[in-house]
């Protein structure tokens, strides 16, 4: 993991326990998937990972997400990709929800 990851390194150890308890105690996923993506916990978790889980949590239980993605792919995309595929179809039907992601995610406006 670390030699894929090398990033890791500069996570403290407290933020690399806290992410690992939401993906394993929250999410359901197991070590061995943990350790087969490493790329989940260089990610920035209050700004991306929990963001856009709860954003993807309301779409699913809404029945919204038409892309069925799996998460590693969704974690992976860039800002523009996610804002595209998952926050501008709902901007005019949810706009509660698109404001709490873009507030959660610190992005201050959506470039179309």
């Amino acid at each position: 993991m670390l030699r894929t990851q090398p990033r890791i390194f500069t996570r403290s150890t407290s933020g690399i326990r806290k992410v690992v308890d939401f993906f394993m105690n929250e999410l359901g996923y197991s070590p061995d998937v943990l350790a087969s993506k490493p790329a989940f916990l260089t990610y920035s978790f209050e700004k991306r990972v929990k963001p856009r889980t709860e954003l993807l949590k309301f779409l699913n239980e809404n029945n919204l997400n038409q892309r069925k993605a799996v998460l590693y792919s969704v974690l992976s995309m860039t800002e523009p990709e996610f804002l595209k595929f998952y926050i501008l179809p709902y901007k005019d039907s949810f706009p509660d929800m698109c404001d709490t992601y873009l507030s959660k995610a610190e992005i201050s406006k959506i470039e179309q």
